[in-house]
């Protein structure tokens, strides 16, 4: 939004000064020294806006957009852009909760740093050299490679969007876009999930349940959200297999060994009935208020169990690298791991699973 005042706002100030007038817009800010009779307008004039954006912080972005405005303002449409971005990712990209949640925040960065940078921009008038400024401001803040990486390719996503939905003519990002070497993968030492396992020790149900969601985790390579989110019906006990929907929609079945079914076997019968709270939760994982446990469940019974055990940084996808290693290390195709792991492209799990591995540290 441009710095603007309204009749009343302006008869309460005085006249308005040259320097609030509206004039044609550099390329890049010019910061301009004002002329003393200046000063107080300015200084009033800033202190409204601020008041005015804080208390109607909620309202900002509630103006439609259509496909054919040209003139796109940035901060007062952001709600509705974000929302729109966000629900073509989710409905033509498919991308996960977490990935809709990290690309709106990459993107909302943006956004911000555009408005404070320039606030009369609209979306036809960002160029390359916007979006290197914000790269620059990334670096100067010490945000590593990796992060930055994300962000220009998120930022490079939404002017992909943006060209469709006809708001810009070319994606001033992709020249900026750049990959970030990656790092080798890292795996337990042999014989690590066994000690964790082991180490969970008593009569709670808690406990039931720990070891069996962590070795089932060890046998399926599952991500956590995959795994807090199976039901009762997913799990066959008789013929050792879990069932269960992943990314994209996509049907996924993976074999357990007879250890994990004993381990399954015995946290339903005995168990599970007594976390439950309402017959009808179809939940296989339950917490202790008998709902389904969380990701920051499964987090935390998972790091609870690797410090008894006496071994750092055992992380659900550190487990989830050791399973694949191990499928490969004992004759399991290239593909057949691709399946387990439920990777879109088979170039994922290659440039995962090809380079030469290095065990975490165990202590």
């Amino acid at each position: 939004m441009g710095l603007r005042l309204g009749r009343s706002r302006q008869r309460s100030v005085g006249p308005v000064p040259p320097l609030l007038k509206k004039q044609p817009q550099p390329r890049f800010a010019v910061f301009q020294k004002p002329t003393s009779g200046a000063f107080l307008c300015l200084a009033v004039a800033l202190r409204r806006r601020v008041c005015y954006n804080t208390s109607n912080r909620a309202k900002l972005g509630t103006s439609p957009l259509t496909k054919n405005k040209k003139e796109i303002r940035l901060m007062q449409n952001q709600a509705t852009v974000l929302r729109s971005f966000s629900d073509y990712l989710e409905k033509e990209r498919m991308f996960s909760p977490n990935t809709l949640s990290a690309y709106g925040t990459d993107v909302r960065q943006f956004l911000d740093f555009l408005d404070e940078y320039d606030q009369t921009l609209t979306f036809h008038n960002i160029r390359s050299d916007h979006v290197y400024l914000f790269r620059q401001r990334l670096a100067n803040m010490q945000s590593s490679v990796a992060t930055r990486a994300r962000k220009m390719a998120s930022i490079s996503t939404f002017f992909q969007f943006a060209q469709k939905m006809g708001w810009v003519q070319f994606n001033p990002a992709v020249d900026l876009v750049f990959s970030v070497k990656p790092r080798p993968i890292e795996v337990l030492e042999e014989g690590s999930l066994s000690k964790v396992l082991a180490s969970i020790t008593g009569s709670a149900p808690q406990v039931s349940r720990d070891k069996a969601m962590i070795s089932l985790l060890g046998d399926t390579g599952m991500r956590p959200t995959e795994l807090v989110s199976l039901g009762l019906s997913s799990i066959n006990m008789s013929e050792g297999t879990a069932d269960w929907t992943g990314r994209n929609g996509k049907k996924r079945q993976v074999a357990f060994s007879e250890s994990t079914a004993q381990l399954l076997r015995h946290y339903v019968a005995s168990a599970r009935p007594r976390l439950l709270r309402n017959i009808r939760e179809p939940a296989l994982f339950l917490n202790h208020r008998g709902h389904r446990i969380t990701r920051q469940g499964l987090w935390l019974a998972l790091s609870n169990s690797a410090r008894s055990a006496g071994i750092q940084r055992v992380t659900s996808q550190r487990i989830r690298h050791t399973s694949a290693v191990q499928k490969l290390k004992s004759g399991v195709t290239l593909a057949e791991v691709r399946q387990q792991l439920g990777h879109a492209f088979y170039s994922t799990t290659l440039g995962l699973y090809r380079t030469s591995t290095r065990p975490a540290a165990s202590a």
